[in-house]
């Protein structure tokens, strides 16, 4: 455990905990747009900075998909993916005291959302597509 005297406040300070688990709010070709919950305990200071990591199923490293930038809301926008490569991406949260331990993985397989390609099929077919839960219902147009 790393603990930080904040020389303003006077008070020590520790990481903070490890963020929730990532959902992914979409997904495409080449995106995947990830949303989190914040840690449960910053460790007595604000988180400033999330630091979202991603890589291949396979792969051993991690990579950063916010090198550079920096990230202070819950939701990100992973680019410049791979069409049809299966990821994991997790998150890490920053405050004075430093980062914390990575948030559980999430896996997704970057691809074409459904809806598009389905839209553009019913579009090609001459049809009327609409579709609820897990149902497809098709007319001629």
């Amino acid at each position: 455990m790393w603990l930080y005297l904040d020389r303003y406040i006077g008070c020590f300070v520790d990481v903070p905990d490890s963020p929730g688990k990532p959902n992914i709010a979409e997904v495409t070709k080449d995106t995947a747009t990830l949303t989190w919950t914040p840690p449960v305990k910053d460790g007595g200071s604000p988180v400033i900075n999330y630091i979202i990591e991603y890589k291949p199923t396979r792969a051993s490293k991690w990579i950063s998909a916010s090198h550079n930038i920096t990230v202070v809301e819950t939701t990100f926008k992973v680019k410049d993916l791979t069409e049809g490569m299966e990821y994991e991406f997790r998150i890490l949260a920053e405050n004075k005291a430093g980062v914390s331990k990575p948030s559980a993985p999430t896996k997704v397989v970057v691809k074409e959302p459904v809806s598009k390609s389905l839209n553009d099929y019913c579009l090609l077919q001459k049809t009327t597509c609409q579709t609820s839960n897990d149902s497809l219902s098709m007319s001629v147009k």
